[in-house]
């Protein structure tokens, strides 16, 4: 557990600092729509389970499950905020176990 804790602050360092690095690139013009800036962003699900003790929990989007771990929250969002239900934006990848979140962020 504490290698995987490791592995989730080094992805994100590497995050910060290819954020960092980054050319700035204004967001794009979206007529006012949050629904079509979501997406631009990525891929949008809901919380369909939460492991307060664990800090983590499944998000359900396209059919499909992904694990997230506390690790992995982004823009200012608290573990102990989210509830089942909660809408969600994230970067879906693929782990050793299975599908992964990763950036979560609140919508």
């Amino acid at each position: 557990m504490i290698e995987n804790l490791r592995n989730a602050n080094r992805r994100n360092r590497d995050r910060q600092r290819r954020a960092l690095n980054a050319p700035h690139t204004p967001p794009a013009h979206n007529n006012g729509s949050h629904e079509e800036a979501s997406r631009e962003q990525g891929l949008t699900g809901t919380i369909s389970f939460l492991n307060s003790a664990g800090m983590w929990g499944f998000i359900r989007a396209d059919g499909n499950s992904y694990f997230f771990h506390a690790t992995c929250l982004e823009g200012g969002a608290s573990f102990g905020r989210l509830t089942v239900g909660d809408h969600v934006v994230f970067e879906p990848t693929r782990g050793k176990k299975g599908l992964r979140a990763e950036c979560v962020r609140p919508v």
